[in-house]
């Protein structure tokens, strides 16, 4: 049942990767990074490991999707549930805030061009303050009812890890060797991004 999960799990966040794709991109970029992603070394691993960090990531891409979404039509209520998704990944694994810089990327740009003719700050602020407002409220009504949230157990597991590895960190060329499959698919972004000019 536990893997079943998972593998639901596994699924969702590929399909989430296709989305924003296909949207920002085309279908053809978004085959070719839900491939790139499916046949990774890491993601195979992660996918069958029971107590795996996928639901996390899964409910992170769907949190993104729904920012991708409200840059298309500025409909307010796919920041509220972007910013609740992205709350319940913050409570299933606290290391999902890594990806909170580029959400409030993706919400600020679109904020931006909804009120270029305006005033952008005042559109980016807005929206940004609306997802803050969502994520905020699931995360704390959730965090009430269950049990109290321990703080400490954002950064403590990492500092422990990198005390017990002995290295002060892992060498950047050893870990392009081990992750090849992160490179490659960063080096197609940036060529189908440098072709059509985008940012």
């Amino acid at each position: 049942a536990a893997r079943f999960l998972m593998l639901s799990f596994s699924s969702l966040l590929l399909w989430s990767v296709y989305q924003i794709v296909s949207k920002t991109r085309n279908a053809a970029a978004a085959l070719c990074a839900v491939v790139l992603i499916a046949f990774s070394a890491r993601y195979v691993r992660l996918s069958v490991a029971v107590m795996g960090p996928v639901p996390a990531i899964a409910l992170s891409a769907l949190a993104m999707y729904g920012i991708v979404l409200y840059q298309e039509n500025y409909r307010k209520r796919y920041l509220l549930l972007s910013g609740g998704l992205f709350a319940l990944a913050v409570l299933t694994r606290f290391f999902a805030l890594i990806f909170l810089c580029a959400s409030l990327i993706g919400i600020f740009m679109a904020g931006r061009a909804k009120t270029s003719a305006q005033n952008p700050a005042a559109g980016a602020m807005r929206a940004g303050v609306w997802w803050l407002a969502a994520f905020a409220a699931v995360f704390l009504c959730i965090s009430f009812a269950v049990s109290p949230i321990d703080f400490s157990q954002l950064l403590k597991p990492y500092l422990l890890s990198a005390g017990m590895s002995g290295a002060g960190g892992q060498n950047l060329a050893s870990w392009l060797t081990e992750e090849y499959d992160v490179v490659v698919l960063a080096v197609c972004a940036l060529i189908f991004s440098r072709r059509e000019n985008r940012k």
